[in-house]
């Protein structure tokens, strides 16, 4: 699985770096924007900050989805499968690889946003304006919630537990579409309306599969995401033993 692990790693490491060089560029624009008192340079590098953000965090989950549809449908990438390892272990190893490489990602954008916050704040008492929106949000989310450490893990948990859900939805779509239209322009197409329409499957069920009704907040969130945990595994099983039957060597 370790050397699974790192071939993953190693084919997704270019972007992985673009993105982290574009994001210290950024934040170094940041700091000399704060240094200089230049609220245009301030206000221009915590745009590109925050836009890094959500799509550094978006194609590093979009790229493994993308690396196995073409793992599965060039000659290069299907020498993977004539490798003594299950399809378990591959794809077991492209879903750790994407898992890595968002909590590092993650925490790296987290780090800054801390530390740019800190730093805002002692030039411009930021910290109650910060506060304030976020307070704003929690309230949408459920007028009883308050922000907490516990209401914080539960919402990274959830966030984490939905991502992987959708990862597992992608892997399966892809699969599904290689299995049936291998060779086909319009496989790639295929594969995301297959995602589109398997999504919507999940989303449904998890309705239906609704929180006793005496839960609280906290606790929907909680029941929320380990549903999102058990798709997941089902998901990945039935996209493994897919590969296993239909793709592998």
């Amino acid at each position: 699985m370790m050397a699974l692990l790192k071939y993953e790693l190693r084919k997704t490491i270019f972007a992985k770096v673009a993105i982290l060089g574009a994001t210290m560029l950024a934040q170094l624009a940041f700091l000399i924007g704060l240094a200089l008192k230049n609220t245009q340079v301030l206000g221009t590098s915590i745009v590109i900050l925050v836009l890094l953000a959500i799509g550094g965090l978006s194609y590093a989950g979009i790229q493994s989805v993308l690396v196995l549809h073409r793992d599965m449908n060039t000659k290069q990438g299907y020498m993977l499968y004539m490798t003594p390892h299950s399809s378990y272990k591959i794809l077991g190893a492209k879903m750790l690889e994407n898992g890595l490489s968002l909590m590092l990602l993650a925490g790296v954008f987290f780090a800054l946003g801390v530390l740019n916050l800190e730093l805002a704040n002692a030039h411009f008492n930021t910290v109650k304006i910060v506060t304030s929106m976020v307070n704003q949000i929690i309230i949408m989310i459920d007028p009883k919630l308050t922000m907490n450490v516990s209401t914080f893990l539960a919402l990274a948990f959830g966030i984490v537990s939905g991502w992987i859900a959708n990862l597992s939805i992608a892997f399966l779509a892809s699969v599904v579409s290689t299995a049936l239209f291998a060779g086909r322009k319009w496989n790639l197409a295929a594969a995301f309306v297959l995602f589109i329409l398997l999504s919507i499957v999940q989303s449904k069920l998890s309705e239906w599969i609704a929180s006793p009704e005496h839960f609280v907040a906290m606790q929907r969130f909680l029941w929320q995401a380990g549903l999102m945990l058990i798709f997941s595994l089902i998901n990945y099983l039935v996209t493994a033993t897919l590969m296993e039957k239909k793709l592998s060597v």
